[in-house]
């Protein structure tokens, strides 16, 4: 009697584990309409998921993503933003509640590894905004920035104005350039060739929001596809620490030597890297003897672009798994290269054309 009953129990058991997998199921507190996409591009699988430190939970219902966050953010947080969104906004030690809300930013828990417990409101006071109208030159645009609140900033010392200037220069190859118009700032000393006149026909547009903070998009004609977008974080640019954050088409993204990466393609997990010219051998995630501030991002329907940063001061990356790239360095401009590819071929002639072949 007794294996018949154990036979009956295994039998019930297989049964069980036989039926169709549904989310009501899945060994997690989190629900449906509280998940958050771990996997925002195209080809999630559970392998994949699972290697982001992610929980895979498949679903019947619409709009749901099958992967997401192992977090449940605490419900009394106030104006809370998404934690794939979360762009830190007290980078430096010494992180806490009372720090971080007196920079009118959002202090939020989390378990997910290495996301900022601190993090910039969607809408909050930093930034700047257009003052009057993009001025057109030969060579392609010219803004003037105004700082939107100019109580709120980071580390004092806040610059405002600031212009930005936009140049065509060829049908694959754009610069935006980010500085102080009233004072000379240090800017990299290597010649790039820019041409008196706007490219005529360009594989690139561009787009100027002011709702509220300026923004700036760069999108691929060809397919529509948004290269960079400044719509997630705003711009900060004081004496000494520059900031700018922009999304990215996917998540395979290559570059920023040099440092000792476990891959060629990097984790957006928010992963840091410093950059900054250091004698020491490599070490994991450390600054080494070069600075190399250029990426190339494969997009999903794998045409390519890289960005180059032409700043030498101390800097960081951060790549975060919206997915995005925010950018800091402590001085000079930010002086972006686009380059439209669209092959990685392309991508890497255009750059050498523009900062000088290798020697042989």
């Amino acid at each position: 009697m007794k294996r018949i009953k154990s036979l009956q129990f295994f039998a019930v058991l297989l049964a069980v584990l036989a039926q169709p997998f549904h989310s009501s199921t899945c060994p997690t507190t989190i629900s449906e309409d509280r998940r958050q996409d771990c996997h925002p591009e195209p080809g999630a699988t559970e392998t994949a998921c699972i290697s982001r430190g992610c929980r895979w939970c498949e679903t019947s219902a619409p709009n749901v993503p099958f992967c997401f966050y192992d977090s449940v953010e605490d419900p009394t947080c106030l104006n809370n933003v998404p934690v794939q969104k979360r762009i830190d906004c007290h980078p430096q030690l010494g992180a806490s509640k009372e720090a971080c809300e007196a920079k009118g930013c959002i202090w939020c828990s989390t378990k997910v590894s290495n996301a900022p417990w601190c993090s910039f409101p969607e809408d909050g006071p930093y930034g700047y905004s257009l003052s009057g109208q993009p001025q057109k030159t030969a060579k392609g645009w010219r803004l003037m920035l105004m700082k939107r609140n100019i109580m709120m900033s980071l580390f004092g010392n806040d610059i405002s104005p600031v212009a930005m200037d936009v140049e065509f220069q060829t049908k694959d190859r754009l610069r935006f350039k980010i500085y102080d118009p009233n004072s000379q700032r240090f800017e990299v000393p290597l010649k790039i060739e820019s041409p008196s006149t706007a490219a005529a026909d360009t594989s690139y547009d561009i787009e100027f929001i002011n709702d509220p903070s300026f923004q700036l998009k760069i999108i691929r004609k060809s397919t529509g596809t948004v290269l960079w977008d400044t719509s997630l974080g705003d711009l900060i640019f004081s004496k000494q620490y520059l900031q700018i954050t922009t999304t990215v088409p996917s998540t395979s993204i290559y570059g920023f030597g040099e440092h000792e990466h476990p891959s060629f393609k990097h984790d957006m997990n928010f992963v840091n890297y410093g950059m900054f010219s250091r004698d020491q051998p490599p070490t994991t995630f450390a600054n080494l003897y070069g600075v190399h501030p250029f990426y190339m991002c494969i997009e999903s329907d794998s045409n390519t672009h890289g960005i180059l940063l032409l700043n030498s001061n101390a800097q960081d990356i951060t790549l975060s798994p919206n997915p995005s790239l925010t950018f800091r360095t402590i001085g000079g401009i930010l002086d972006f290269y686009v380059f439209l590819g669209p092959t990685p071929e392309n991508v890497v002639q255009q750059y050498t054309e523009a900062i000088g072949r290798p020697h042989f």
